[in-house]
């Protein structure tokens, strides 16, 4: 089974890329990957906001390289 939560979980990420890459390289930028996870926070709490500390905190996680950029690899691991 962890071929396919694997699958899934890269189906996501492409998804993700698809919508919120505007500037189509292979990585997403702070700014894209905050618009991402705030986006998906809305869809369960509406009126969802996340301070610039939180985000910090999380995108800390999700950068595993420390490169600033999160790659689909970074966000399929993280998920």
């Amino acid at each position: 089974n962890r071929d396919k939560t694997e699958f899934s979980f890269q189906s996501l990420a492409a998804k993700v890329w698809s919508d919120h890459n505007t500037d189509s390289n292979t990585e997403l930028n702070k700014t894209q990957c905050k618009e991402y996870f705030t986006d998906m926070c809305k869809v369960h709490q509406y009126d969802f906001e996340m301070s610039e500390d939180v985000w910090d905190q999380i995108f800390t996680m999700l950068d595993t390289d420390g490169n600033k950029s999160i790659s689909m690899d970074e966000m399929v691991d993280f998920l």
